[in-house]
């Protein structure tokens, strides 16, 4: 017998292999759920315990939980979109199956089959008592209904012997259907025996009676809970169990046929007094022993001939916990053969712990490795650790658990990603300002389900009242969202024209286009326009809220003869120089040119006295309203246009 161990003694290696890589920085993903995480309402205000979260064959995720509650144990299954956490309201009522087929009915462990049942093994009783535990199997139709073709009934429970009995922990899916149930067998008041058990069935859920005998195996051991195995490719069978009474596990091996493989060990592994959370994986074609100690975790990976790996960690183990006593709840091997584990610290902080595939701390993951519960769901914290995890690619995981809401241990399911989030929950975005007149329509985009405020469910919605119109939309997935937006119609804003000299100035803010006898004049798209000779005079305006008016024309109908020279200033805004074009300079003898700021105060004056001037703008005192003054040899004004210094 080959006895393996190890000293907690890696921590300062976890904290070297942790300064490899760059940090992959992990939050919960804000489309999913609340918050990140979906618990309140499919937990029913019961105690309830994860321990399996696999992939449906539709795409889905489905989570199992063992619940307590006052009618005793029984099968809680819930089945989510993994995009937002919605309930796939197809599978059993409204996303969720409780079953019970006695006072005790729960799953330790389910697998899914190719054809989407659900294959669940655990127990079976009518009470409390030792003495009436039945090792059960049960399989469920893909939408969470019993199974009545599995053993004419839907499920298996029968006693490794007509005495002992017995409680399964583990299971194997076969390629030809079979199943292998993985557990133990327990003597009790009235007898029995204490051992390992196994039990195949044929695809209908019969016992197959080529294996071992008649179906069942049992290998006398005085052993603990859980037993834990796992079957290779080649149908070989590695079953581990605590040695009851020692700090110790064994691993067992088994022929396809049953029969015990005598020339195999037992490996016996040091673990701890009483240790509860052992497995056996498959990591590549390598054995992966994982269990917790009194202060943390240990893995260990052996070659199929039950030899230590020495590649792997330390000398084949990788051990860490010793300053935060971690204990691992659940292991998932990813297709890179990474190892990803889900716990809790000794503060009770749901934990994910991330190796590399020879057994080193991924440094690339969450924070030197690890990834830590947060406490924003609405209880204490994740109190049982993640009891179930599972990692369909490099930046998202999902774990489940329990966390104390009230009295209670309430079913969570939460998910994490680094990076942005594969869902966005449906958003109509900004409140609108429209025009009067005008018709809105609502389109919140693709999805199966639409019901409106008002009640109709088709996928958009026209409006053409001010209002707040609300939404909720759900595609195939369940998933999209609820969300309001309020419209507000607005009568356009009508601008209006007024006369000082030959400038025409329009009031209100926004967008203008002058018109002349109705049509545009090129350039004029300010609030201030010269008139350019007789005609009518109007805007077309558009508001700040985008609604379209049109003024009331002003009639010119005669100008002074020397605004009829087409006195020119260009450009306009201007920023450094201006030049003032006279027109018809021979009509300006004795005219003066002034020009005064939006005070009144006078910035430039000269003689009119050539064809044009052009004029430095530096000393005028900066960006603003200017006004250009023609002045006859009276001292009239007889012509005013506006600039603007930009």
């Amino acid at each position: 017998m080959n006895t393996i161990s190890k000293s907690l003694s890696v921590l300062a290696f976890a904290v070297a292999c942790a300064l490899q890589l760059t940090a992959q920085n992990f939050t919960l993903a804000p489309g999913f759920g609340s918050q990140g995480a979906i618990y309140n309402g499919f937990g029913e205000f019961e105690n309830n315990y994860a321990h399996t979260l696999l992939p449906s064959n539709d795409g889905k995720l489905i989570l199992g939980a063992t619940g307590f509650g006052d009618f005793g144990i029984y099968i809680k299954l819930v089945k989510f979109s993994p995009l937002c956490g919605s309930l796939d309201n197809s599978f059993g009522n409204g996303g969720k199956v409780y079953m019970q087929f006695d006072s005790y009915t729960y799953f330790n462990r389910f697998k899914i089959q190719p054809d989407g049942k659900i294959v669940g093994v655990g127990l079976k009783a009518p009470g409390g008592a030792a003495s009436s535990f039945l090792p059960f199997v049960c399989r469920l139709n893909a939408d969470g209904s019993i199974d009545s073709s599995f053993n004419n009934q839907g499920y298996f429970d029968q006693r490794f012997d007509p005495i002992s009995s017995g409680e399964l922990f583990d299971l194997h899916l076969y390629p030809n259907g079979n199943i292998l149930g993985i557990g133990n067998c327990r003597g009790n008041i009235n007898g029995g025996i204490y051992g390992i058990g196994l039990l195949r069935f044929l695809p209908d859920g019969q016992l197959d009676t080529s294996f071992a005998n008649g179906g069942k195996m049992v290998l006398p051991f005085y052993g603990g809970t859980p037993v834990k195995g796992v079957v290779t490719e080649s149908g070989d069978i590695y079953v581990t169990s605590r040695n009851e009474g020692a700090s110790t596990h064994k691993i067992y091996k088994y022929f396809n046929s049953g029969e015990i493989d005598t020339a195999f060990g037992p490996v016996e592994i040091l673990t701890n007094f009483g240790c509860s959370e052992a497995g056996l994986h498959m990591q590549g074609d390598k054995l992966l022993f994982s269990a917790d100690l009194s202060s943390g975790l240990r893995l260990v990976r052996l070659n199929l001939d039950g030899t230590i790996d020495s590649t792997f960690g330390n000398n084949g183990v990788f051990e860490y916990g010793a300053a935060n006593n971690f204990n691992p709840r659940s292991v998932f091997v990813n297709e890179d053969q990474s190892i990803l584990i889900g716990g809790r610290e000794f503060n009770l902080t749901a934990t994910a712990l991330k190796l590399t595939a020879d057994g080193a701390i991924d440094s690339s993951f969450g924070t030197l490795g690890f990834v830590r519960g947060f406490d924003n769901m609405g209880g204490s914290d994740f109190s049982a650790g993640f009891g179930a995890i599972y990692m369909p690619n490099d930046s998202t995981f999902f774990a489940a658990g329990h966390v104390y809401i009230t009295a209670p241990n309430d079913l969570y399911a939460a998910k994490y990603i680094s990076g942005a989030d594969n869902f966005t929950p449906f958003n109509f975005g900004p409140n609108l300002n429209v025009c009067n007149g005008t018709t809105i329509e609502l389109n919140p985009g693709t999805y199966e389900n639409y019901l409106w405020n008002d009640g109709s469910n088709g996928p958009v919605l026209n409006v053409t009242q001010s209002g707040t119109y609300s939404v909720t939309v759900a595609d195939a997935n369940g998933c999209g969202g609820t969300d309001s937006v309020s419209i507000t119609f607005n009568a356009p804003f009508v601008p209006e024209i007024s006369l000082e000299g030959n400038v025409l100035t329009a009031s209100g803010e926004g967008t203008f286009s002058w018109l002349l006898n109705g049509e545009p004049i090129p350039n004029e798209t300010g609030n201030a326009l010269n008139v350019q000779g007789p005609g009518a005079y109007s805007l077309a305006f558009t508001d700040t809220n985008g609604c379209i008016s049109f003024s009331n024309a002003v009639i010119i109908t005669s100008v002074n003869e020397v605004s009829e020279s087409f006195i020119r200033t260009y450009p306009n805004p201007a920023s450094t120089e201006l030049t003032i074009d006279y027109g018809n300079f021979a009509l300006m003898s004795g005219y003066q040119l002034r020009i005064e700021n939006s005070l009144g105060q006078q910035v430039f004056q000269t003689n009119i006295n050539q064809q044009s001037d052009t004029l430095s703008l530096a000393t005028w005192g900066g960006n603003g309203l200017y006004f250009v003054h023609i002045v006859d040899p009276q001292g009239n004004t007889i012509d005013i246009r506006k600039i603007v210094l930009q």
